[in-house]
């Protein structure tokens, strides 16, 4: 039971980190902070939320292409900001119907009263 109460705890832990990350990148999106400087803090809030030694964020485009617009580490090997490539993601997305607020609309619209 004690290393379930553990378990626990560091999960609770884990989760109260997400969200101050998430507090804190909201902050500056509610101060109205440039872009790059938001991205910027979102790639230093995952790399440290997930533990990692760098972070990637990239704008995956209709043609199936990828674009670095932040970036977090000091790998040589990764992408730079602004590189272009061909994303394995980008068919995955592309077969994902769209979230827009239309969508959200018709659903809401077939929930019974």
């Amino acid at each position: 039971m004690f290393c379930s109460m553990c378990s626990s705890r560091e999960e609770l832990c884990r989760i109260a980190d997400a969200q101050a990350a998430l507090r804190r990148v909201a902050t500056l999106v509610a101060r109205g902070v440039a872009p790059g400087e938001i991205l910027a803090a979102v790639t230093q809030e995952a790399s440290a939320v997930f533990n990692a030694d760098g972070a990637l964020i990239v704008r995956h485009h209709p043609d199936g292409m990828g674009t670095v617009v932040a970036r977090l580490g000091d790998n040589p090997n990764e992408r730079s900001v602004e590189s272009r490539w061909r994303t394995v993601a980008c068919p995955i997305v592309r077969r994902r119907p769209p979230l827009g607020r239309d969508r959200h609309r018709v659903e809401a619209q077939r929930l019974p009263s």
